[in-house]
């Protein structure tokens, strides 16, 4: 039988330890703070670009806003896109980014149900992503900005 290490000062490593899990918290919550709001721009920024390659709005559809604008007709879908923090212990820190579902469009609609939609589309309208192209965008930046602040953590470089 074979037995891991009894070798070394324990007590120095659990110390260090110790030190180290006290400030992931304050470091990886800050690290998804940065990149939540840093993807909530480029949610907004892809509406007011509109270079997602969605398909355009039916004729009709244009005649009642008055623009071919797809996520916009007032602006109170792109302006109540948030980060919001959610506490779940089980889950750790997290946040979400999308809409309110909390706030409503000017008909009553709410926001969130009108992200789905437009999201997923409907039997009446085709699927416009935002949330998924714009995840596929940022990915590899985030897991990047969570690689460095282990790193970092891990060296002393920061949190300390």
């Amino acid at each position: 039988m074979f037995t891991f290490g009894t070798y070394g000062d324990w007590s120095r490593a659990g110390v260090a330890l110790r030190g180290l899990s006290k400030n992931m918290t304050s470091v990886f919550t800050a690290v998804v703070d940065k990149d939540g709001e840093m993807i909530r721009e480029r949610l907004v920024g892809h509406i007011d670009s509109q270079d997602l390659g969605w398909t355009p709005l039916a004729d009709s559809t244009v005649i009642l806003k008055g623009s071919s604008k797809i996520y916009v007709e007032t602006g109170t879908l792109k302006n109540n896109l948030k980060v919001r923090k959610i506490s779940a212990p089980s889950m750790g820190y997290s946040i979400f980014i999308g809409a309110n579902p909390w706030t409503t469009n000017k008909d009553g609609t709410k926001l969130s149900d009108l992200m789905i939609w437009l999201e997923y589309g409907t039997s009446r309208m085709p699927a416009r992503p935002l949330i998924r192209p714009t995840w596929d965008e940022v990915k590899s930046q985030v897991k990047a900005d969570m690689r460095k602040a282990l790193v970092g953590l891990i060296r002393g470089e920061i949190g300390g």
